[in-house]
């Protein structure tokens, strides 16, 4: 259904609605050869210089893709969250909702990523991902570093969002079923799951031809 755009006409007029089309569903997948241009990007600047925060970034974007979970969630990760069986999330898309919660293990991939943010920056912070003063960033602050890093590398078209889409298409790739992956990015439903992924994937065909005999 598409959604509807009321014209107020003014007083005593009649209002009109007109439907709008839907958007269209985001297919973009980010490929590893990207993912690795763009992480690799956030180190160095447009003047060739090292960036001051890019090993920072460059924590908070695999954090993203190893926990698959919302950018904000991963953007706003404390150390707190941090236990021996696990890191644990409680969504806030929906907390209000379901109230839906998730314990990530911690893998050897996750441990590394997470041993780096800690090295990283004068002033420890409660923040696994924070700036030089300790604070978390800004989601503004945080899309404007993707977005110069995906310009340097020449790489257009690509969202931080893309990368939780790109982490779950992934994972269903190697065999993990959609009801896993939807306890694992706490979706209420699997719908919500195959959305992220069945958008991205590129249907193969099980039709092969051979010529015509003469």
């Amino acid at each position: 259904m598409g959604n509807c755009q009321v014209r107020f006409l003014g007083e005593g007029c009649r209002a009109t609605c007109h439907l709008l089309p839907d958007p269209k569903a985001r297919d973009r997948y980010i490929t590893d050869a990207e993912y690795h241009r763009i992480r690799d990007a956030l180190l160095i600047g447009a003047d060739g210089r090292p960036t001051s925060s890019g090993a920072m970034v460059q924590c908070y974007i695999d954090l993203c893709y190893l926990l698959y979970q919302r950018t904000t969630e991963v953007r706003l990760l404390r150390w707190d969250q941090i236990e021996a069986d696990g890191i644990y999330f409680k969504p806030t898309k929906t907390e209000a909702s379901s109230g839906a919660k998730v314990r990530i293990p911690i893998t050897a991939a996750l441990q590394q990523v997470l041993e780096r943010a800690r090295q990283l920056g004068p002033i420890k912070s409660l923040y696994v991902i924070h700036t030089r003063n300790g604070c978390p960033y800004t989601s503004h602050g945080m899309s404007s570093a993707w977005r110069r890093a995906c310009a340097r590398a020449g790489i257009e078209d690509v969202t931080l969002k893309d990368i939780r889409a790109k982490a779950l298409t992934d994972a269903k790739r190697l065999g993990y079923s959609i009801e896993q992956l939807r306890v694992g990015a706490a979706h209420t439903d699997t719908q919500t799951t195959r959305h992220y992924i069945k958008q991205r994937e590129i249907p193969v065909s099980d039709v092969c031809l051979s010529l015509p005999l003469k």
